[in-house]
């Protein structure tokens, strides 16, 4: 059997311009998708999310804000639990 040698290539010959081209296009499709999405949402649907705020004037305005607090670290932890838990099972590795 023979053994194949590969070249060696020196930091010289080595060149990372496509990588870098391809994040750049990347990002600006990513960039461009959500200025579309921004523009093609309708305004009715944000301003509907923030009714309960309006209406809580007052006192009633810390209760709403500390419902939608504690949902939100509730879906935190539980994702981050989840993420461990597969990291740990090294079925993805980080």
């Amino acid at each position: 059997m023979v053994k194949e040698e590969h070249p060696t290539l020196n930091a010289a010959e080595v060149f990372l311009r496509g990588l870098y081209l391809i994040g750049i296009k990347a990002m600006a499709i990513g960039v461009v998708i959500v200025s579309a999405l921004n523009l093609a949402t309708p305004t009715d649907f944000i301003f509907d999310r923030f009714a309960d705020f309006k209406a809580a004037a007052g006192s009633s305005y810390g209760a709403v804000l500390a419902r939608r607090l504690i949902g939100f670290l509730e879906k935190d932890l539980v994702s981050s639990c989840i993420v461990n838990k597969v990291v740990d099972l090294n079925l993805l590795v980080i």
